[in-house]
């Protein structure tokens, strides 16, 4: 509710234009029906039977449940797995790109990274310059030399992570239809990430 909140101030502030105001507001309504298609999808996965058959059970199973949430995606998305040995590896997966990266918007402002400010975003296994020293300002007397200082900087390079994490649920959670079930689902599930960023982050 928090997130629809601040949406609905964000869409009504006076200053915006109408079409602006409107745009705003589908936009994040759209971003949070990913998020929360996203988790029906890990729900459905928990529901089906471990297998090879397992995302095409789980897609069968989301039909049933949520036939009007993004089944074109999830449809798409009920393949075998590809693997480091298939040329095409990952490329199974990608369907789901927008209801992932729907959900990591919802955890992103819950971990300290997400709320820095002024941070400037590095790509993987690039090299770029960072500053190691900056200068200082201090008192001068009157008639006194002002102190010249100069910048410090390195070459560094950000290697790929992965931050991971499994949640054991019972299966009556993962197949009820209860909308509360989800949310649950979705609360441990941001909490968990936002939690493990964090304490990898400090």
């Amino acid at each position: 509710m928090v997130s629809v909140a601040s949406g609905l101030a964000t869409a009504l502030n006076p200053e915006m234009e109408d079409w602006e105001r409107l745009n705003t507001l589908t936009a994040q309504y759209d971003a949070r029906s990913k998020a929360a298609s996203f988790v029906r999808w890990v729900a459905a996965l928990a529901s089906a039977h471990p297998g090879p058959s397992r995302q095409t059970e789980a897609a069968t199973i989301y039909r049933s449940r949520w036939p009007s949430y993004h089944l074109d995606v999830i449809e798409k998305a009920a393949v075998a797995p590809g693997t480091t040995s298939d040329v095409a590896w990952a490329g199974p997966l990608a369907p789901l790109t927008p209801l992932a990266s729907a959900f990591m918007a919802l955890v992103r402002p819950r971990t300290v990274v997400g709320q820095m400010k002024g941070v400037r975003p590095a790509p993987f296994n690039v090299r770029f310059p960072t500053q190691t020293a900056g200068t200082l300002a201090g008192w001068v007397g009157q008639g006194r030399v002002t102190p010249v200082q100069q910048l410090a900087f390195s070459d560094t390079i950000l290697g790929v992570g992965k931050l991971a994490i499994i949640v054991v649920i019972t299966s009556e959670l993962a197949r009820t239809s209860d909308p509360a079930a989800l949310l649950l689902i979705e609360r441990d599930l941001v909490g968990g990430i936002a939690a493990g960023t964090d304490i990898c982050f400090f």
